[in-house]
């Protein structure tokens, strides 16, 4: 009998998958130890707003149906709800921050079992330090490395016939981000 209630939740899993699932890490830090977005952060954001609307890969399978961010632990960063901030206005869409950074595995499990996801695109923006291991969660194989110094990439996440690919794409959006 237990084997009945995880295969039906194994296709429950299944049938509730989105189609895409974008990942950003957070904008820029500033130097010292603050917990807000540097300048060049928040230009960032704000830029990221209109990338979400208009990048051909990121908008392939329609708009964004959802949009997540690490939920700020007391006295933490909020770099991931400033980053993500903009793109909820722009997009009329509720930030949802349900896990801390370090709850990747919850998060992912919640994604790929919200019936009304199925089919559709997710934005998350998270830490870099768990990036890697939020895309694992997701199904990504082998498990890709997300790298500290990074701020201006994407990695799109595309489900077909039960495999996931990545794409690690540029965002293009500031002066010295990458053209590639």
């Amino acid at each position: 009998m237990k084997w009945l209630v995880v295969f039906a939740a194994g296709i429950l899993c299944a049938q509730a998958q989105p189609k895409e699932i974008v990942i950003i890490r957070h904008g820029e830090e500033p130097n010292g130890n603050s917990i807000h977005l540097s300048a060049k952060g928040q230009k960032r954001a704000q830029a990221l707003a209109d990338f979400f609307q208009t990048n051909s890969v990121v908008m392939q399978f329609g708009p964004p149906e959802a949009l997540f961010a690490a939920r700020p632990k007391p006295g933490g960063s909020k770099r991931t709800v400033e980053t993500a901030a903009p793109t909820s206005e722009a997009l009329g869409q509720p930030l949802r921050q349900p896990f801390t950074e370090q709850q990747y595995g919850a998060l992912a499990q919640k994604i790929l079992q919200t019936p009304s996801f199925k089919g559709k695109t997710v934005i998350i923006v998270w830490t870099h330090s768990n990036i890697d291991n939020l895309a694992a969660a997701l199904g990504v194989r082998p498990r890709p490395n997300w790298k500290s110094s990074v701020y201006d990439r994407a990695w799109v996440l595309v489900r077909s016939q039960g495999r996931v690919t990545l794409k690690d794409i540029p965002q293009r959006l500031l002066p010295g981000d990458s053209k590639r």
